[in-house]
Formats: C-alpha cells, sequence, structure tokens
C-alpha cells in the first residue's frame, strides 16, 4: 500500500487524547488517525448503503418493510452508542491504573 503524506490540524485536547490512546493501545498515533478516517468514510459509504435501501423499499409493494431502514439505522446507533460505552469505561479503567 502506498502512503501520501498530508498535514493537519488538531486541537490541544483531540491531541492530548490522541497521545493517551496510542500509549494505552501500543498503536502508533499515524496508524490511529488512518483508522479514525477509515472510520469516517465508512459512515459515508453506510450512508450511501442506507440510501439504496430506503430506494429499495420503496420500490416494493410490501409495507411489512415500510420502517425497515430506520430500524437497521437504530440498531445500528445502537451498537455504536454501546461500544463508545465500552471504549469510555476501559479508558476510564487504563487511567486508574
Amino acid at each position: 500500500m502506498s502512503m501520501v503524506r498530508k498535514q493537519v490540524f488538531i486541537t490541544a485536547e483531540q491531541n492530548r487524547l490522541l497521545k493517551a490512546h496510542a500509549r494505552a493501545t501500543g498503536q502508533p498515533e499515524a496508524e490511529i488517525v488512518r483508522e479514525a478516517i477509515d472510520l469516517a468514510l465508512n459512515g459515508a459509504v453506510e450512508r450511501d448503503w442506507r440510501e439504496q435501501l430506503d430506494c429499495f423499499v420503496k420500490e416494493q409493494k410490501d409495507y411489512a418493510f415500510e420502517d425497515f431502514a430506520q430500524r437497521v439505522e437504530q440498531n445500528k446507533r445502537d451498537q455504536r452508542e454501546k461500544w463508545l460505552l465500552r471504549i469510555a469505561e476501559t479508558r476510564r479503567k487504563l487511567s486508574d491504573v
């Protein structure tokens, strides 16, 4: 995989959190930033997926699928929230060490 160098500005708080996360996980800061970019871009792909699903559902005559995309999206939000809580708890435990 070829790499392209980018220079970005982050806040002091983002820098502090990035360094703490790198120390806690043993990951290089650059890898964490790349993962965050991938996560953000995958979110855009997921929105596109949702739009495609909405179009499919609208084409169907069976109204049982009417709110399927919204239920899937809510489930994803719920799962994300659970993971964020787990991450926060892990960070809290690591900071107590």
